[in-house]
């Protein structure tokens, strides 16, 4: 493929930007914080400094994220928005910052087509808008790598600046989420081959690196790994990687839910992964990190990797390369296209690039974004959005609309979207048995969880304390007749549940007439207040 240089074609990144920033900050404000994004919470609540510093936790959680979260909840205390700010900016930065590292080595028109495809992937937004470290460990991973590169552009001279640098993110980095490891450290089985035959940096500078980046990583992981090492081998011998699973992954990282769309992205990954291969050392490395990655999954059978979800965010640093060898493999179809209109003539960049709108619109409504854009919707981290693009395969997506349905949600649809908030009780932070999404699609209005800590439940798990640590948006205190008013609350709602859905609280509900008097509205699912706000 011949390479195409051009600075018109640098005008697309900063429209990436826009566009990538405008999919992650949509309706954020406005999201319940759900599934595992409780897991540092918890941490906040119920333990000390010492035990978040000192275990990758059994529900596993970011040990440095989560010691800010715990700094700043009892510095000045937390939203849900606060909690996300950190993978919100590393994913907004990421749609122009690995781009522009992997500049030098590929066609401007390629660069900018992967711009895009960042911008507008679904699983990498997703990531940016939930309150866990992928995006920080995704950005972190290429930041590592492009700066091992800078190191080593002039060999056998080696710039001890970067490889600093590089040592230094891979410790940080590896402490955020350990699963990064094999990413980290496979470009130095690189470094070690061109030192063989003769053709990269000395062995003595290999070793020095080799031994501090390995320092970096042990000063990080170690105390966490030997103080609790069950927290990660309790995890072991769980699941297995079945066909299922990798198939599903594509989808994911493809943003889809059409085989046949995933098949197309598969044959245009095909022609483009040898290119990306042969031109970066940073595509190189991470397909190596990665190939390890799956490695040492496959021995460790870690809990539900099992799931499409659990084994594509694993591998999420493998997505921007998948991007990448697809935006290849365009630019190599269209260029073949028109050599044999044209015969030799020189690419055009800007006519190269009017192909991307056609194909993104060909594949919009594919992908999960119809659905998560739709107002309102406060849980576009709902696993029946997320489990699994494929809706045929999602349980999730099955599953809820199944629930006996109150005639509530009929009943308010009629009222103008988004003018009512019903706050529900009692809350289930595990998606599956929580239906609000649900209910969002067919009542059209917005539903917030109703804390019930402090009243029939002196605490509850998958709640917050109403302390000045917490100050949560997306949800009401059922405790303060303050909140309720304050956020407007409508309609105050008692989901009875199903049986074997969830534990029963008969002495929830009974706190909840007693303090709030006969239902104005009561049906099999829900019993109802109108608190007139």
């Amino acid at each position: 493929m011949r390479r195409v240089r051009s600075p018109y074609v640098w005008f697309a990144l900063p429209l990436a930007f826009v566009l990538g920033a405008w999919l992650r900050i949509d309706q954020l404000s406005n999201q319940v914080l759900i599934e595992d994004e409780w897991h540092p919470v918890h941490q906040v609540i119920y333990y000390s400094w010492l035990h978040v510093f000192g275990s990758f936790g059994n529900a596993d959680y970011s040990i440095p994220l989560t010691a800010w979260y715990y700094a700043l909840a009892n510095a000045v205390g937390v939203s849900e928005l606060d909690l996300r700010i950190p993978p919100l900016m590393a994913g907004i930065y990421a749609v122009v910052l690995i781009p522009w590292w992997l500049r030098r080595s590929f066609d401007t028109r390629a660069i900018a087509i992967l711009g895009f495809l960042l911008a507008v992937s679904p699983f990498l937004i997703s990531y940016s808008r939930i309150a866990r470290s992928y995006a920080l460990t995704l950005l972190g991973v290429y930041a590592a790598l492009w700066c091992l590169q800078c190191a080593i552009r002039n060999a056998p001279e080696f710039r001890w600046c970067y490889g600093v640098a590089y040592s230094v993110l891979c410790g940080l980095v590896a402490w955020a989420h350990p699963i990064t490891g094999p990413l980290l450290v496979a470009p130095l089985a690189f470094l070690a081959w061109g030192v063989w035959r003769g053709n990269g940096i000395r062995w003595a500078t290999l070793v020095k690196l080799t031994a501090l980046a390995g320092v970096c990583m042990a000063v990080f992981v170690l105390p966490p790994l030997l103080h609790d090492p069950a927290a990660l081998a309790g995890k072991s011998g769980r699941d297995q990687i079945g066909v299922d699973t990798i198939v599903g992954a594509w989808h994911l990282w493809i943003g889809t839910g059409s085989s046949a769309v995933a098949a197309i992205a598969l044959v245009l990954a095909a022609l483009g992964i040898g290119t990306a291969v042969r031109r970066s050392h940073i595509v190189r490395w991470v397909v190596a990190g990665a190939t390890l990655t799956v490695v040492a999954l496959f021995v460790t059978q870690p809990w539900w990797i099992n799931q499409p979800l659990a084994f594509g965010r694993y591998l999420l640093a493998v997505v921007p390369v998948v991007l990448l060898a697809i935006a290849l493999g365009m630019l190599r179809v269209g260029d073949g296209i028109r050599r044999l209109w044209r015969g030799r003539a020189a690419p055009r960049p800007a006519a190269s690039l009017l192909a991307l709108p056609v194909a993104l619109l060909a594949w919009w409504p594919t992908s999960p974004h119809p659905d998560l854009l739709h107002e309102p919707n406060s849980y576009t981290q709902h696993s029946y959005f997320q489990l699994d693009y494929r809706v045929e395969r999602n349980p999730v997506r099955k599953f809820l609309p199944t629930l006996p349905k109150s005639g509530l949600w009929n009943a308010i649809a009629a009222a103008p979207p988004e003018s009512l908030t019903i706050a529900v009780a009692p809350f289930r932070y595990a998606t599956y048995e929580w239906p609000a999404p649900y209910w969002e699609l067919i009542g059209h209005q917005r539903v917030i969880p109703a804390f019930l800590w402090g009243t029939c439940e002196a605490t509850r798990y998958g709640e917050v304390p109403p302390d000045s640590r917490f100050r949560f948006q997306n949800a009401v205190h059922v405790s303060s007749e303050a909140d309720l008013l304050g956020k407007q609350v409508a309609y105050l709602a008692y989901f009875k549940g199903k049986a074997g859905l969830s534990e029963p609280l008969p002495k929830c509900e009974a706190w909840m007439r007693t303090r709030f008097g006969p239902p104005h509205f009561e049906d099999e699912v829900l019993a109802i207040w109108d608190l007139g706000n």
